[in-house]
């Protein structure tokens, strides 16, 4: 267990999985056939749920990786191999969490390497969880149509309401 919250940030360390909204327990459990787009404001419990989903998937020994795709992005940019990089997470055998879509800021290279990411996922019917401040018609504002299309294909979108918990 301690592996497992060494891979988590302090912050969502204690996070549990009995307390996430329960139609979004419930949609994990057909996580193989759709994955989940869950969307909300700030501070409305996203991270959160992500990190305890990840928790509990690594519990159950679950292939679960989560990433923070601007933090992500930051990473790969500055490697030599960005292609392969690029590939291996698009590539990943088990379920991917993505959270923070949206939050980075937009440019042709970001644009092309989360449509990769993205499209590889979906043409492999890979199990994908994706976490955003953004509906699916502001994303594809963002990043145009293509993504959020193959995306609202391969997931169940799922919106988080309520009042920021940071300032309550």
């Amino acid at each position: 267990m301690n592996d497992i919250i060494d891979l988590i940030p302090k912050r969502y360390r204690d996070c549990q999985f009995e307390n996430i909204p329960k139609d979004i327990k419930d949609k994990l459990s057909g996580l193989k056939e759709k994955g989940l787009y869950i969307w909300g404001g700030c501070g409305s419990g996203k991270t959160y749920v992500c990190y305890s989903v990840f928790k509990e998937g690594k519990t159950r020994g679950m292939n679960i990786m989560v990433r923070n795709f601007p933090l992500m992005l930051n990473q790969i940019k500055g490697k030599d191999n960005l292609n392969d990089e690029v590939r291996d997470i698009a590539n990943y055998e088990g379920i991917l969490i993505i959270d923070d879509i949206g939050a980075e800021k937009m440019s042709e290279w970001v644009a092309e390497t989360l449509y990769i990411i993205i499209n590889t996922r979906y043409e492999n019917c890979s199990p994908t969880i994706f976490i955003s401040n953004l509906s699916l018609q502001k994303l594809e504002e963002v990043v145009g149509d293509r993504i959020p299309s193959r995306i609202s294909e391969m997931c169940e979108v799922i919106k988080l309401d309520g009042k920021d918990k940071r300032l309550t």
